[in-house]
Formats: C-alpha cells, sequence, structure tokens
C-alpha cells in the first residue's frame, strides 16, 4: 500500500502543475529559493511572492515551517512546542503546529512539520536579519524529547526575507 500511495505521489509531483506560466519558483541568491505568483497576465515583471525556503526551511512572511522526520501517511495538525536558536541568543520557544504539511496545515503525507508564527514577536525576525545561523527543534508530546535540532545558515536571509515580504 505505501509502495502505491508513494507511487502516485511521484506521478503528480512530476507533472507540470505550473503550465499555465502565472506561477512559478526561483532562486532569489544565497541559497534561497521563492514561490510566487503572477499579478499580471499580460506583464511577466509583475510577480508576488509568496513564500521562500533554505535548507529545508520555508518561511511565509508569517510563519517558519521545518521538516522532522518522516512518518507513516496519515493527516494531523496539533499543539506543539516549537524553540529557534539563533546563533549564541536565548532561544525562542513558543507553540506552534506539529503536521502533515508546512505551516500546520492538514494534508496526507508521510512527511511531519514543525510551524512557528514568526509575525507574534518581531524580535525573532531582527534576529534573523542580523544572525549566522538558525538552529531549530519542536516537541510535540509533553512527555516526549524534542526533535534533532534542525540547522540553516543565515547568510542572505536579510534579501531574500525583504524581497518576499515587503
Amino acid at each position: 500500500m505505501k509502495l502505491i500511495l508513494s507511487l502516485i505521489t511521484i506521478i503528480i509531483f512530476s507533472l507540470d502543475v505550473h503550465s499555465d506560466d502565472n506561477t512559478g519558483y526561483e532562486s532569489i541568491g544565497n541559497g534561497f529559493s521563492a514561490t510566487y505568483v503572477r499579478d499580471d497576465p499580460f506583464d511577466e515583471t509583475k510577480k508576488r511572492y509568496t513564500r521562500m525556503s533554505k535548507d529545508g526551511f520555508y518561511f511565509n512572511c508569517e510563519q517558519i515551517s521545518f521538516q522532522t522526520t518522516n512518518g507513516s501517511y496519515s493527516e494531523h495538525s496539533f499543539s506543539a512546542s516549537v524553540a529557534l536558536k539563533i546563533d549564541e541568543n536565548e532561544p525562542f520557544r513558543s507553540q506552534g503546529k506539529f503536521s502533515s504539511g508546512r505551516f500546520g496545515k492538514k494534508w496526507v503525507s508521510d512527511s511531519n512539520w514543525y510551524s512557528v508564527s514568526l509575525s507574534e514577536n518581531s524580535q525573532i525576525i531582527q534576529e534573523l536579519k542580523s544572525g549566522n545561523t538558525l538552529v531549530a527543534s519542536g516537541k510535540w508530546r509533553d512527555d516526549g524529547g524534542w526533535s534533532s535540532p534542525k540547522k540553516m545558515s543565515l547568510i542572505g536571509f536579510t534579501d531574500a526575507f525583504d524581497k518576499v515580504c515587503n
């Protein structure tokens, strides 16, 4: 059954879902990529970025989402503790989500993601912009341990975030 679901997923993701040229994905520098939609069907230069990613971290201007271990195919989204540490600063600890989709979304997937709001604390964004390294971890059960820390270089974060979010 898992093999069949994997094959279906591969087929779906191999289809050209951007065939209308109104959406896309492009490099925006320093290892960051961004997805966009075109706001004007007659002017290819008018793009609105919707999110950016680097090294398994995804940002949509209001949230950060990072992948953790894969599991079995399921659909879930529930509360979790998330910790973000930027360089040697004190970690930000906040309530977030543990889900089968990025940004707390529920969809059938064998992926697990932690997500947390960036918009609730402007200091997080300022530290991300001035920092060198982000380390993130999550914990979805009170009696469980923290996930293995996930690390990302913040080189180019300011330019990428400003391009996508301003």
